[in-house]
């Protein structure tokens, strides 16, 4: 399966992925341009990281114009 769109994670909350016990496919996640296979794996926990992050600030783009854009 897929998400099929972005979401928001709080810093009190955590996503959790259960992997099926069907073992006719070989599971693969993407993330940041990279493809892991996570065939031996029960389950990943999510969590949101203390690390900040910096770019670049552009008119009308800002962390918020962003949400708007893709949520509203």
């Amino acid at each position: 399966r897929t998400l099929g769109s972005s979401f928001i994670l709080s810093g009190e909350r955590k996503l959790t992925l259960k992997m099926s016990d069907e073992t006719s496919y070989f599971p693969i996640i993407g993330l940041d341009n990279e493809a892991l296979s996570i065939q031996h794996i029960e389950k990943i926990d999510v969590i949101l990281s203390d690390r900040v992050i910096k770019t670049v600030r552009l008119k009308d783009n800002s962390f918020w114009d962003k949400v708007k854009r893709v949520f509203l």
